[in-house]
């Protein structure tokens, strides 16, 4: 520290110079202590209490700032900041000096406490000796070695059990929350929000997001949205105002009415369109009259509702009155009076004669015409007609051709999902439908979900049930088809962040284990008999399972109409009381008569046992008989299927017995 100055050298200069001699040991010491002394003198004067000083320099350089309101102390204030910068040079000159060579570089960092504390660790910790299986204390290092060695061997010996399978069948397959452990240990409000949160069947490793989006990427633009929300929010909890007209806005943008008298209207109730008062109060030096009655002046309230040119069109609208308007002065109040009182249709109609009558009223201004009260309230109601009209003839005649559902390659399944949501957010459900490439419906699934889930939610839902229903029939090449572009996007770009990132790592899981998948986007009209499956209901699973209830219901038809009707095939798989859970064999069956060929395949099963286990775990056997009337052999006990088999339909078609 001391070196780096100048006038360090000319203090040791000085205390040798002329009064030492070389040959004499005590001249010696004494220069020593003499340099000593003044070097000690010098390093009070000039450095003193090094952490001291850098404190009070800046305080000082505090106060400059605090002083400095007009920028002239910037001078002075530069000069402290480097008398700062070179006492904080001298410290960490200074604790250098004074460290042990240990502590520097790659040296111990450890303090002499730590030290101790392990070595009294390590004492404690020491196993001086293990008891075996026979009861023996062994307390020499390769006694111990045995008694270890010999514990992990027996440890990890399997027994080679043959009833894997049998386990895993009585283990449940779904993955869902437990909601009494969940209710019993959080309040109801928070036991909501985490019941509404989805989770993937494959339960991947909890993580942090940002929530300030979609992507769950944090980015300084949408932390400025979350700030900006909360300000607002803040706001509003200070001010108990709240826009009146909030409603209106939500319902404007939907009327089935042009997109100019939308823009018209948004301005009426703003107040934005240019009459003569509103041009006056702009500095425009014009009379404030109104152009048609020439007595009043020309308010937007005037223009449009007071005035009697536009009295006398409103007469011809009979379901309302504009004398009960008249107290309300304003146009956006109109609106919300016929909101509250009538419905969207009259709200149309409302914005399409105003229109109409300020379209009359720039026809009087500016060209001079005027048509009668009667000719402005028809052309009103014609255009608006004709728009509707053409809407749905649009509607009715796309201009894209619509393919409808195409099938897959041979070989290839196609799976068609589709999740739905009621108005109210509360009930969320998805649909599946698995075909062939005949055409011919492989399987259908009706899944109610668990909470409340948004649509995003329900949809990445909807895939993941779709591909677990393929796994568990044992298909290998697949194609996923749903009409919601942003999980297909997020799921062939492998992304796996956001609020559902957890669902998207479980799919893409599960389609690595198929020989071959894709995932396409298809219109909605291409996709109805999985969106028809969302809308499937059985009332009586509300009493029985509180959690996400789900029917797999799957039929096999080999020919006929009924092959692209998932409706019709679960409606007649309700009617046939067919539970699906787990398919044991499969035969086929023709409705009027079983030949020959088919009651030999089917005798084949004759005396054979088929062990499974039901879904409650009990065990069970079925034993293969022949049907009294078919001739057709079928599980015992189940003889009523074939039974009710005559009253499906005269196609043929396959009938899975479960267990």
């Amino acid at each position: 520290m001391w070196t780096r100055r100048e006038e360090c050298r000319d203090i040791i200069k000085e205390a040798w110079t002329g009064r030492v001699r070389a040959d004499n040991a005590s001249d010696i010491v004494a220069g020593l202590k003499r340099c000593a002394d003044d070097l000690s003198k010098w390093n009070r004067t000039v450095f003193g209490h090094v952490p001291r000083q850098i404190q009070k320099k800046r305080n000082v350089l505090n106060d400059l700032v605090l002083r400095d309101q007009n920028g002239r102390n910037g001078r002075e204030i530069n000069k402290i900041r480097k008398e700062i910068n070179e006492l904080l040079d001298c410290e960490e000159v200074m604790w250098q000096q004074r460290s042990k060579v240990q502590w520097m570089g790659l040296g111990d960092c450890n303090t002499k406490y730590f030290h101790s504390k392990a070595s009294g660790r390590k004492k404690k910790n020491t196993i001086t000796k293990l008891l075996d299986e026979l009861g023996v204390w062994r307390e020499s290092i390769l006694g111990m070695a045995e008694v270890a060695v010999s514990y992990f061997e027996k440890l990890y010996i399997t027994s080679h059990p043959d009833r894997i399978q049998v386990v895993i069948d009585t283990m449940e397959s779904k993955v869902r929350w437990k909601v009494d452990l969940v209710e019993s240990l959080f309040l109801p409000f928070e036991a909501r929000t985490i019941l509404n949160i989805p989770i993937s069947y494959n339960l991947p490793e909890d993580k942090i997001i940002w929530v300030g989006n979609n992507r769950g990427v944090f980015s300084i633009k949408s932390a400025y949205y979350v700030a900006l929300n909360l300000v607002e929010s803040s706001e509003e909890g200070e001010c108990s105002y709240k826009d009146p007209r909030e409603f209106l806005w939500r319902n404007l943008w939907h009327l089935h009415i042009p997109s100019k008298i939308k823009i018209f209207a948004w301005r009426a109730c703003v107040d934005a369109l240019p009459t003569m008062v509103n041009l006056q109060n702009r500095g425009i030096g014009i009379s404030d009259l109104c152009p048609c009655c020439g007595v009043e002046s020309e308010t937007l309230f005037h223009s449009i509702i007071n005035c009697e040119v536009a009295r006398r069109v409103w007469d011809n609208w009979k379901v309302n009155s504009v004398e009960i308007w008249q107290a309300l002065v304003d146009i956006s109040y109109v609106t919300l009076d016929i909101l509250r009182n009538g419905t969207n249709r009259d709200l149309e109609v409302f914005f399409g004669v105003a229109w109409a009558v300020w379209y009359n009223r720039n026809q009087v201004a500016f060209e001079s015409k005027c048509q009668m009260p009667d000719q402005v309230w028809r052309f009103a109601r014609s255009f608006l007609q004709d728009y509707k009209g053409a809407l749905v003839a649009l509607n009715m005649n796309p201009a894209e051709k619509n393919n409808g559902w195409t099938p897959p390659p041979l070989g290839v399944v196609k799976i068609n999902v589709d999740g739905a949501t009621s108005k109210d957010g509360r009930n969320s459900s998805v649909g599946v439908v698995i075909r062939d490439s005949c055409g011919v419906v492989i399987a259908a699934c009706g899944k109610f979900l668990q909470g409340q889930s948004s649509v995003t939610e329900v949809e990445a839902l909807a895939v993941e049930s779709g591909i677990l229903l393929a796994r568990d029939i044992n298909l290998t090449q697949i194609i996923v088809e749903f009409d919601a572009i942003s999980i297909v996007n997020s799921i062939n770009e492998n992304f796996m962040e956001g609020s559902i990132g957890h669902l998207f790592q479980g799919i893409l899981a599960l389609l690595s284990s198929f020989s071959s998948w894709k995932v396409n986007h298809v219109k909605r009209d291409n996709n109805r008999a999985a969106h028809k499956l969302t809308l499937f209901r059985v009332p009586c699973l509300s009493a029985t399972d509180n959690a996400s209830m789900v029917i797999v219901l799957e039929l096999f038809y080999l020919k006929g109409d009924l092959s692209n009707s998932p409706i019709k095939a679960l409606i007649i798989c309700i009617v046939l009381s067919i539970t699906v859970i787990r398919p044991v064999t499969r035969k086929t069956y023709h409705k009027k008569s079983c030949s020959p060929d088919m009651i030999r395949e089917s005798k084949k099963m004759e005396g054979e046992e088929v062990k499974n286990k039901r879904h409650t775990g009990e065990s069970d056997v079925h034993v293969w008989i022949p049907h009294e009337r078919t001739g057709i052999y079928c599980p015992k006990g189940q003889e009523k299927v074939i039974d009710d088999v005559p009253a499906v339909a005269g196609k043929d078609f396959q009938v899975n017995w479960f267990s």
